[in-house]
């Protein structure tokens, strides 16, 4: 199953171009109010409370709307173009709890890499669990501890998974 499409990527870079423009709108409703109280009124204490409340808005809607839209942006151009890997491994587990990396909200994804039995010097087996990150907003799999798994990843980013695909033990 591919998490994401090209849809989801235009999507994505469509909203943050309307949060872009909604910016612009207040830079420029700013901008006119404080060459109003300036030049018509000349009124400097309005006109700095406006330059202020202006500054004060843009920040707040830079930082709460604008920006979490530009990192999940970034992260699909990134996951569109970049180069990604394929992996066979079991499913050991998925938090519930979200974390962020590059402003993207992520659960961590673990699993085990299917190798044939390695030992190292002391004979012990070697447990090769990877920690992959599975976007928070997709809706998560259902899956069962141990079962077999086809990941395709971009660093640890989960672009694809599929369960059917393994040889020998499919659901």
């Amino acid at each position: 199953m591919e998490l994401y499409r090209n849809e989801d990527y235009q999507a994505a870079k469509r909203g943050m171009l309307v949060r872009f423009a909604i910016l612009g709108l207040i830079l420029a409703a700013t901008v006119a109010l404080l060459v109003l109280f300036v030049t018509v009124w000349r009124n400097e204490l309005l006109a700095m409370a406006v330059c202020m409340l202006g500054a004060a808005l843009m920040f707040f809607f830079l930082n709460m709307k604008l920006l979490p839209w530009f990192h999940y942006w970034h992260y699909q151009s990134d996951i569109r173009h970049g180069r990604t890997h394929d992996m066979d491994c079991r499913f050991v587990s998925l938090s519930d709890s979200e974390r962020i990396s590059d402003g993207v909200a992520f659960r961590e994804f673990v699993v085990q890499l299917d190798k044939e039995e390695e030992k190292n010097e002391k004979g012990e087996k070697i447990d090769d669990q990877r920690l992959l990150l599975w976007d928070a907003d997709r809706k998560a799999p259902e899956l069962k501890e141990g079962q077999p798994l086809h990941v395709r990843a971009f660093g640890n980013y989960i672009v694809a998974l599929e369960t059917d695909s393994l040889k020998g033990g499919s659901e």
